[in-house]
């Protein structure tokens, strides 16, 4: 994906933002955990992230249940982050407050004099031959170019990644909407399975936070939804929810995660024959999964752009395993980044 960099009507290029040693595009777990490996380097680091904060995996998709301490030992940036929120006092022993999570990982960021732009959408990379010059972003006061010779892409879609590499769709879907309800009074009942002619069967998994009488309640569907199609669920299943699960009754509905936590649509495959162990997260069934080179870029074909998603072809991921996703997120990025300085010249 080649910027065109089309001037306006005064005949002006798209504004130049800034140079920097590398540019994160995706301001997720991985996206992080990465731009804070690289400018721990000594780097100048810049993350363009859409929406309004980071981490959105915890933050927006209300993922709170990770033992953080249990993995501080196994990625420098859970270590830190852990430090930051315990700081700020939103960990619950091994419950997250998705609220201070948000200052935490700015708290991260601004350690390491991250960059962090909200707002901010990529949308094409600038070049010379093959390789990477910098990247075209969207803002809502129109383009602007960063100039940088690295571009990680740790996009929600693989936005970047996908117009370079083979993508295909991907053959396993799945989505989870969780919801907070405030003011729950008795027990809170085992896994529940309904019946959702429709669109296939739905599983409701209730979960006590650490917040007196407050649950969440995640809605597990086999089929990939946007936060539209949920909400039209929502319409007819709020009611059922609370005929199948009378405790909710009692209590109030108090937030809708601003994320829905989704299978990636997509698998992006490099084709390269790069097959250097760069770390190892851990796969669904708890064994060693080897993160391989090959797996983040392709010189050969775009030099200069890594990738760090959850749509890497091969990346182990299963929603209803929590804990071991965000690890493996924060993982990825710290071992990407790691690879990354290691390939500077």
């Amino acid at each position: 994906m080649t910027a065109r960099l089309e001037k306006n009507a005064d005949g002006i290029l798209p504004r130049m933002l800034g140079i920097y040693d590398a540019v994160v595009a995706g301001g997720g777990v991985a996206g992080v955990a990465a731009a804070r490996t690289i400018a721990a380097e000594g780097w100048r680091v810049a993350i363009i992230e859409p929406t309004g904060t980071l981490g959105r995996e915890i933050v927006r998709a209300r993922n709170l249940f990770v033992r953080l301490s249990r993995y501080a030992g196994m990625s420098p940036t859970i270590a830190e982050f852990y430090e930051c929120l315990r700081q700020r006092k939103g960990w619950f022993d091994g419950v997250v407050d998705p609220n201070v999570a948000a200052l935490a990982f700015d708290d991260l960021m601004s350690r390491y004099r991250v960059q962090v732009l909200f707002h901010v959408w990529p949308s094409n990379l600038l070049k010379e031959g093959q390789v990477v010059t910098g990247i075209e972003a969207a803002t809502k006061g129109g383009y602007v170019r960063m100039k940088t010779p690295r571009v990680l892409d740790a996009s929600v879609s693989g936005k970047l990644g996908k117009f370079w590499f083979e993508s295909r769709p991907n053959d396993k879907k799945g989505s989870v909407l969780h919801l907070i309800y405030n003011g729950v009074t008795g027990e809170c009942p085992s896994e529940r399975l309904f019946l959702m002619p429709e669109i296939g069967d739905m599983k409701v998994i209730c979960r006590p936070t650490h917040w007196k009488s407050e649950w969440r309640i995640s809605l597990i569907l086999e089929i990939n939804a946007t936060r539209a199609e949920w909400f039209g669920l929502l319409v007819d299943l709020l009611p059922r929810l609370q005929d199948e699960i009378t405790e909710l009754k009692n209590g109030v509905l108090a937030y809708v995660a601003d994320d829905v936590w989704n299978v990636p649509d997509l698998r992006i495959s490099t084709n390269s024959k790069d097959d250097h162990i760069v770390g190892y997260l851990e796969d669904t069934a708890g064994k060693p999964f080897a993160l391989r080179q090959r797996m983040l870029g392709d010189p050969a074909i775009i030099d200069g752009l890594t990738l760090a998603g959850t749509w890497l072809d091969g990346l182990p991921f299963d929603l209803c395993q929590e804990e071991t996703s965000i690890v493996n997120a924060f993982r990825l990025g710290d071992f990407v980044g790691a690879s990354l300085t290691r390939q500077k010249t």
